[in-house]
């Protein structure tokens, strides 16, 4: 292996970031995206996921009003953010389409594009209220291929060796598990990741008052090892490293908030 793909390999960081959900604030719920993903910016990472629905909160009362254009000028910072430190952000959001309100996240790009990425296979709970979605792509970040999923998608018996078959290289959930249904998706992660022998990162909302979620955000590497998980409480960032062929992990409790904007 040359010096050169050492280096490359040893700035191979990947984060999920833990936030506190915001239910109807989401200029406040965008300043504290900006303020994690600053911080995985600041710490070499090259993704950031975010939870299940991040920038609203999750909720099932959610309407097309709340499902702004992924263009809208309230995530201008975000992808300026992205654009200008180079990271790709993955934050969650509801999107409209003609058969109502998906669960969604919205990719801000390190070119300053966007695209987005629906939830095909829902929960029970959720089809009153969502319609199914279609994916997306996968996404390109420092050389990998990284297939997203949200939530219930890491239960159902196709998405994950499906993501695979795509050509994915790294598994990334945006999730929203409370306390009794963390340790079945925790545990599918695990397997998962051994049995197809790729990392796999998992963003969970941060316990509190205004939605009761289990944190717990987590990395595993390619052997299904865990590498890092967050605790119940407070923002932080679980970051997955790559140097050589060992991932490692760690965690970054509580970081110091700071604005994209000029």
């Amino acid at each position: 292996m040359s010096a050169r793909t050492d280096a490359l390999e040893a700035s191979l960081v990947f984060a999920a970031a833990q936030v506190v959900a915001r239910p109807g604030r989401l200029a406040e719920s965008v300043e504290a995206h900006l303020g994690l993903a600053g911080a995985a910016a600041a710490a070499g990472a090259s993704l950031v996921i975010f939870p299940e629905l991040s920038l609203t909160g999750y909720s099932t009362s959610l309407t097309l009003q709340d499902a702004l254009a992924p263009d809208a000028p309230a995530y201008d910072p975000l992808s300026e953010l992205a654009r200008r430190h180079r990271i790709v952000i993955v934050a969650g959001a509801p999107l409209a389409s003609p058969r109502g309100v998906l669960i969604g996240s919205i990719t801000f790009g390190a070119d300053g594009t966007r695209g987005t990425y629906s939830k095909r296979y829902l929960h029970h709970s959720e089809s009153p209220a969502f319609a199914a979605g279609e994916g997306g792509e996968l996404l390109r970040v420092a050389g990998r291929r990284v297939g997203l999923a949200i939530c219930a998608e890491v239960n159902h018996p196709a998405h994950f060796p499906d993501t695979i078959a795509r050509g994915a290289q790294v598994y990334a959930a945006s999730c929203f598990l409370s306390p009794g249904g963390y340790p079945k998706d925790a545990l599918r992660l695990a397997t998962c990741t051994g049995m197809h022998g790729v990392p796999a990162l998992m963003a969970n909302f941060a316990d509190s008052p205004e939605l009761e979620s289990a944190g717990g955000s987590a990395a595993w590497d390619d052997a299904g090892r865990l590498l890092a998980a967050a605790p119940r409480t407070g923002e932080c960032l679980v970051l997955a490293t790559r140097v050589g062929d060992a991932w490692h992990g760690h965690v970054i409790h509580s970081p110091v908030h700071h604005s994209a904007r000029p």
